[in-house]
C-alpha cells in the first residue's frame, strides 16, 4: 500500500512538474509578461532558476501531503481490532495475521 501510494505520487508529481513549468513559461511568453522581466537586470538562467525553484517547492509540499496521507491510511488500516466481541481463537488468529503483516510491511 505504501509503495503503491508513493509510486503514484511520484508519477503524478512528475506530470504536474512538467506541465506546470511548461504552462508557466509559455503563458508568460504568450501574455508578453516576460518582456516586463526582460527590462530588469536579470539573466535568463536566473529567471529559469526561479521558475524551477518555485516548482520544486510546490512539488515538495504536494509530496509531503501525499506521503502523510498514505502513512495515515496505512496506520488506520493497521490499527488493532476491537477484541471485546471476539473469541479466544479469533483473537489468536488476528494477532498472528497482524504479526505477519507487520513483518511484511514494516
Amino acid at each position: 500500500m505504501l509503495l503503491y501510494s508513493l509510486c503514484l505520487a511520484l508519477v503524478l508529481l512528475s506530470l504536474v512538474a512538467v506541465f506546470l513549468t511548461t504552462a508557466s513559461i509559455c503563458g508568460e511568453v504568450e501574455r508578453k509578461e516576460v518582456h516586463i522581466t526582460d527590462t530588469k537586470p536579470m539573466r535568463r538562467w536566473q529567471f529559469l532558476m526561479g521558475k524551477w525553484l518555485g516548482v520544486i517547492v510546490l512539488c515538495t509540499a504536494a509530496l509531503s501531503v501525499m506521503a502523510a496521507s498514505a502513512l495515515g491510511l496505512v496506520m488506520y488500516l493497521t490499527r488493532p481490532p476491537d477484541y471485546s466481541r471476539m473469541t479466544a481463537e479469533q483473537i489468536a488468529r488476528s494477532e498472528k495475521e497482524r504479526a505477519e503483516l507487520a513483518e511484511k510491511v514494516f
